[in-house]
């Protein structure tokens, strides 16, 4: 099995969450939930799911007018808006909007070698206290500081 790790570069890294589980897990999906707010003001929920292969284009995630959107551009540079830090994919979004929520999705090797799916869902207000995401005998899994 070819782990998700060896996927990823510098660039592709920022858009989807760290974690020990990347060494041993494979077809990483990420989901953006969020309350963005709209040029008028406006507050609506907005979500966005997107794979490792889509990360590694990307020059951006933004809230484009209420909706949470992927900016293709050149992934070399590093996104300056992270301010939630590693366990939440960077992007001019984190300014305008609200009630984040990160889901990750994975295909994660058990002990016995068996893969199974799983998935982690964790708020904006928990990654704090994150100290990592693991894959826990094909559980992902939050380790809590």
């Amino acid at each position: 099995m070819s782990t998700i790790s060896t996927q990823i570069t510098p660039g592709t890294a920022q858009y989807i969450p760290t974690g020990s589980y990347l060494a041993t897990s494979d077809n990483v999906v990420v989901q953006i939930q969020a309350v963005c707010t709209t040029l008028a003001g406006a507050q609506v929920a907005s979500s966005l799911t997107y794979s490792v292969a889509q990360a590694g284009t990307l020059l951006d995630i933004e809230n484009n007018n209420g909706v949470l959107t992927l900016v293709p551009g050149n992934n070399t540079i590093v996104n300056p808006t992270n301010l939630f830090g590693p366990y939440v994919p960077a992007g001019s979004y984190q300014k305008t909007s609200q009630t984040i929520t990160v889901t990750v999705t994975a295909s994660c090797t058990q002990l016995n070698g068996n893969v199974v799916p799983s998935t982690l869902a964790f708020s904006v207000a928990q990654v704090p206290n994150i100290n990592d995401l693991e894959n826990n005998n094909g559980v992902l899994t939050v380790i809590n500081s």
